[in-house]
């Protein structure tokens, strides 16, 4: 079920101003909490300046096991492509997956052969190759405060050896002559033109 608009615009506009009141800078990016975003998420975004999404899991499906279902999103584009909206146009660009998502818990519960040779099928069919992860999955799992609600498995295996992990994938990436960008620069590498980023 959708979030309604009005509470989306209070989270959105109260998580912004909070944002800049913290930082001096305006955020441009979002990805929405267990990637749940509808087109009227887009409209909020754009109205409160946001620029770029990255929240539709294209090609990923959790089969009821995780918060991901939508077969609609499922089909939508592994590139980067314009979302119009009624303040402008946002650049959406899908976290990769290929069922299972790329990211920091596929790394701390598959074996890396594993790893290596999903992240190699999703170099061919995303780009770019957009991998994320969580603070608190550098976290020792018995110092975190799991908020109500949330699946507490989800924080299984979590603590500062995973920066041994995300180092050794990088590593990986690197090897393959992949490099690590920031979204800024994809983002304008889009301008005018999604098909070039």
């Amino acid at each position: 079920m959708d979030t309604p608009y009005e509470v989306q615009h209070v989270l959105i506009a109260k998580s912004t101003e909070a944002i800049l009141r913290i930082t001096s800078t305006q955020p441009i990016f979002f990805r929405a909490p267990l990637l749940k975003i509808s087109p009227p998420t887009y409209e909020i975004l754009a109205k409160h300046g946001y620029l770029v999404d990255s929240s539709v899991p294209a090609r990923r499906y959790d089969f009821g096991a995780g918060s991901v279902s939508n077969l609609k999103s499922f089909m939508k584009p592994t590139k980067p492509y314009y979302v119009s909206t009624r303040y402008g146009n946002m650049l959406e660009i899908p976290p990769s997956a290929c069922i299972l998502p790329l990211n920091m818990r596929m790394l701390r519960t598959f074996p890396f052969t594993f790893v290596y040779c999903f992240s190699a099928l999703l170099a061919r069919i995303h780009h770019p190759l957009v991998f994320y992860l969580h603070p608190a999955e550098y976290v020792p799992t018995q110092d975190m405060k799991i908020p109500q609600g949330f699946y507490k498995g989800f924080y299984d295996n979590c603590g500062p050896h995973n920066f041994t992990v995300l180092e050794r994938f990088l590593t990986l990436l690197q090897a393959w002559g992949l490099r690590s960008e920031f979204m800024a620069r994809t983002l304008t590498l889009a301008q005018g033109n999604p098909e070039t980023a």
